[in-house]
């Protein structure tokens, strides 16, 4: 039985690469395009064409009938979104490769910089589909790509591809740290990735009006010290295998194109 079935596209080439689901039954669709009108949704993160061909993120709703979200997701040069994981608070994971020397990161990312020739990358948006909280470049020398991606139950990131690069970024005591020669497989996790929070705006005290004290009574202290208390919560866990503070404060005053080649990377090395 078919459920239902669409088009998902401009004028121009357009490809899915990957796709995941939610536990609402939302599809998260991930591949590439050159459409200059590839459907996209106003507020979106990039919602204009970077050039060459863009990845793009797509958010579906149940029944197939309209875009939650859909945005573009590249620079100037050639990118690739080819793998892409959902947790149940909505946020996307995605990986893939670019050339682009202007692909968007995030400030603080472990690689804001492009690598070399073609690197893998890694990218996680909010449910909205409007921002970025984390992007990253994940490369060396030669070329790397992404080729899919998993998160766990406490939110960590783990990616796999391929890469000749002899410089590709590895850990002490890791399984092994040089190539073997040619392209090499790769595994790398990162760590839970939360959005910073937003900096409260400055508490101002308003001073209450004291009655004056009984002429029978002691003398009293008045205090007019203020205590604000706040909670953020952010809770990532995976939908395929599917942090809190609080403060009190006395007083307070509390973001190329590469060559003109096309590259299918998951089709060519499947």
């Amino acid at each position: 039985e078919l459920i239902y079935s669409t088009y998902l596209g401009g004028s121009g080439d357009d490809e899915g690469s990957g796709i995941a689901v939610d536990y609402a039954g939302n599809a998260y669709l991930t591949g590439l395009t050159a459409s200059t009108n590839f459907p996209t949704t106003p507020g979106a993160f990039q919602t204009t064409f970077g050039g060459g061909f863009d990845a793009y993120m797509t958010k579906l709703n149940p029944t197939g009938t309209a875009l939650i979200y859909s945005t573009y997701l590249g620079g100037s040069g050639f990118d690739q979104g080819v793998g892409i994981a959902v947790d149940s608070s909505g946020d996307a994971y995605l990986t893939g490769g670019t050339n682009s020397t202007d692909f968007p990161t995030t400030a603080g990312a472990f690689q804001t910089t492009s690598g070399g020739d073609f690197d893998a990358f890694m990218t996680k948006l909010n449910p909205t589909g409007s921002a970025l909280i984390y992007s990253t470049y994940l490369g060396g020398s030669g070329t790397d790509v992404g080729l899919g991606i998993a998160v766990d139950s406490s939110g960590d990131a783990y990616l796999t591809g391929r890469t000749n690069s002899t410089d590709f970024p590895t850990t002490a005591d890791a399984f092994q740290t040089t190539s073997g020669g040619g392209f090499d497989a790769f595994v790398t996790k990162f760590a839970t990735i939360t959005p910073t929070p937003t900096p409260r705006p400055p508490l101002h005290k308003k001073h209450k009006k004291h009655k004056p004290a009984p002429a029978n009574s002691a003398l009293g202290s008045n205090t007019d010290d203020a205590a604000v208390t706040g909670h953020i919560k952010s809770d990532p866990h995976t939908s395929s295998m599917s942090t809190s503070s609080s403060s009190t404060h006395n007083r307070a005053h509390h973001k190329q194109r590469h060559h003109k080649h096309r590259y299918r990377w998951h089709h060519r090395y499947e």
